[in-house]
């Protein structure tokens, strides 16, 4: 569940009636692992870390996921078609979230007598930024002299459109790092 200011901290209720099945899928997996490692009788040295990963980009990026699909759009001069870019989300590069794996594995293990057997952290920027500004700056980098990239983006105004109603308008994550 998301607060009321849309900010989701390490504390956030979860929420498992959820209507996008992945979620639903990752909060009853965490669930589970929580309750198996915070067990003290068959887990005396073993912790688990959860990390939370926000709206991750970087390379190697599946190439039908939003930042993957504007950059090769705009490489080879093509339309980038926007759907919701009001939404409000928070973007972390893959780089700067392993580099925060690297230190929570780190943190970890230098606190090995952590009260609670799980834990919860966050990887993201703890900034929001809307979908449209995201493909714009994105755009920003192919602009040459003879070439504006941000006149191939398409803002689809179609009322028609399916258009997923139960989306939050911002999600936005407190920093764990």
């Amino acid at each position: 569940s998301l607060p009321n200011d849309n900010r989701v901290t390490t504390d956030s209720a979860l929420n498992t009636n959820s209507e996008i099945s992945y979620i639903k899928y990752k909060i009853k997996t965490y669930l589970e692992l929580a309750k198996l490692f915070n067990n003290e009788k068959q887990n005396k040295n073993s912790y688990l870390s959860w990390c939370r990963l926000f709206f991750v980009y970087g390379e190697n990026e599946d190439s039908r996921k939003l930042t993957a699909y504007c950059h090769n759009q705009f490489k080879n001069q093509q339309e980038v078609i926007l759907n919701n870019g009001y939404l409000q989300r928070d973007f972390i590069d893959i780089k700067t979230a392993a580099e925060q794996i690297v230190n929570n594995l780190i943190l970890n293990y230098n606190h090995t007598n952590l009260t609670q057997k799980s834990q919860v952290y966050n990887l993201c920027s703890g900034k929001a930024i809307t979908i449209k500004n995201w493909v714009y700056n994105i755009a920003k980098l192919y602009n040459t002299n003879d070439f504006n990239a941000e006149n191939l983006i398409k803002i689809n105004t179609d009322k028609n459109r399916n258009v997923n109603s139960f989306e939050p308008q911002i999600i936005v994550g407190k920093p764990s790092f």
